[in-house]
């Protein structure tokens, strides 16, 4: 599949322990910021379930997979700082629009 003309769309979810709820959602919105400002980022939106109160989804959009590379590389360090805080995986799934 030949990614690099098209645009990446990227959902991400990640589910704070149980107590860790604040703390998993102050490190989320620090990464927010930095990401808008990559290279390449078209747009990077954090969402927390209304619901399922520490349930966190990101959407994002990156002009390449190149992009995207480098942003994964970016931000894994401070990722990998709140995995402990999280009752599972994060999950990362890159979609397309089904028309």
């Amino acid at each position: 599949m030949n990614t690099e003309s098209k645009s990446i769309t990227v959902m991400g979810y990640a589910r704070a322990k149980s107590g860790h709820e604040d703390d998993v959602r102050k490190a989320l919105k620090a990464f927010v910021e930095p990401a808008c400002s990559e290279e390449g980022c078209v747009s990077y939106e954090l969402f927390e379930d209304l619901y399922y109160v520490g349930s966190f989804y990101t959407v994002e959009e990156w002009a390449s997979e190149h992009a995207l590379e480098t942003h994964v590389k970016a931000q894994k360090p401070d990722m990998n700082k709140i995995l402990p805080l999280l009752s599972d995986e994060i999950r990362i799934s890159v979609v397309k629009a089904l028309k």
